[in-house]
């Protein structure tokens, strides 16, 4: 899998959290619960993404004290791309070790967070 230039030095951890990002953005308690840290950590796990212009940070339009953080247009791509990646994974390991058990190691409950 080649990675695009845009998304070099970008870490797992760091698109995760774009992936855990929907389009309209959530507030930046919201998005810290989503991704099980704090709102200091997920400063700091956002800051590589919102150099690269992956995610913003924006006023709330109904208070402008809180923070909404959204994807940008080039991070919903960088979703993308690692949905495909990961989709490519998954189908390799399908095949390696079978479907019935992938299935019953997709259906094994833990801590995977939203789908």
């Amino acid at each position: 899998m080649t990675v695009p230039a845009f998304l070099d030095g970008v870490r797992g951890s760091q698109m995760r959290l774009l992936q855990l990002t929907p389009a309209e953005g959530l507030s930046a308690t919201q998005l810290a619960v989503r991704a099980g840290m704090t709102k200091q950590a997920l400063g700091e796990l956002a800051a590589v993404p919102e150099a690269r212009g992956l995610i913003e940070s924006v006023s709330d339009p109904s208070d402008r004290r809180l923070r909404i953080w959204r994807p940008t247009d080039l991070g919903r791509e960088a979703s993308r791309v690692a949905d495909r990646a990961i989709a490519t994974v998954e189908r390799r390991w399908r095949r390696r070790i079978g479907a019935a058990d992938w299935d019953a190691l997709r259906d094994t409950p833990g801590p995977r967070g939203p789908r």
